[in-house]
């Protein structure tokens, strides 16, 4: 059963983020992670399926908290483990995922719009924070799937 522990590892792989960084979930109103100051709020104890027992559909997760990248995550259903031979798949996305580095979503927000309406000092900028070949529209599912099948044929054998 994936854990909140495991919900970081692969939001990590499809942000492509190195996972360095503080971070936690709000779930209810409590903050899970892994220091886990309560055993019961400890992200490596808790399942996903724990969380969608309780009734709750519904989260957020932080990441890198001097960024302050939040990102909410929703619950659909239910999953079986025997549903999803293949492991973890990501079903959609839409554009590129923010460099970590870049100094949370305010700022690559302002750097995106520099890109699009920018003067040309403002997109040089933008153009050298989020590296030359920076292309706000890439991205793949194909790829995406790939390394998170990795991932998961990782957290299956643990």
């Amino acid at each position: 059963a994936l854990t909140l522990y495991d919900m970081h590892r692969i939001l990590m792989e499809a942000f492509g983020w190195s996972g360095h960084k503080l971070h936690g979930f709000i779930i209810d109103g409590e903050l899970y992670d892994a220091e886990g100051s309560a055993s019961d709020r400890d992200e490596r104890l808790i399942t996903l399926g724990e969380i969608i027992e309780n009734g709750i559909s519904e989260f957020t997760y932080n990441y890198d908290y001097t960024a302050e990248w939040e990102i909410r995550i929703s619950l659909l259903h239910p999953v079986e483990e025997a549903e999803t031979p293949q492991g973890v798949v990501c079903i959609a996305g839409e554009g590129a995922p923010p460099p970590e580095h870049i100094g949370g979503a305010l700022r690559f927000r302002r750097f995106l719009a520099a890109l699009q309406k920018g003067n040309p000092d403002e997109q040089a900028e933008a153009q050298k924070e989020l590296s030359c070949d920076f292309n706000p529209d890439q991205w793949d599912l194909s790829t995406c799937n790939n390394c998170l099948l990795s991932l998961s044929l990782n957290i299956q054998k643990e």
